[in-house]
């Protein structure tokens, strides 16, 4: 039986909701391009108290530090970033 990694997440309330679905849609597409025989190998769930996260914040540039640092671990989008990449 495989192994999946489950990944908890929070996005930035001020965000708008437009940009919150297009965080959820490109989160949905990596669910599903990541199944391996049908089964989700990642799969993205809302911050409900763990002491490890990810949250999606706004700012300048783009980064994060590589690796499960066992606490929250800030994403950074650029305030430009409000769309999801193609194929």
């Amino acid at each position: 039986m495989g192994q999946w990694y489950c990944c908890h997440s929070e996005i930035q309330s001020s965000y708008p909701e437009t940009v919150k679905n297009i965080f959820h849609q490109a989160m949905n597409e990596i669910e599903t391009r990541t199944k391996v025989n049908g089964k989700t190998c990642i799969h993205f769930k809302p911050h409900a108290g763990e002491k490890g996260f990810v949250k999606f914040v706004t700012g300048t540039g783009c980064h994060t530090p590589v690796g499960y640092i066992g606490r929250s671990q800030v994403l950074l989008l650029d305030m430009d970033v409000n769309a999801k990449g193609k194929n």
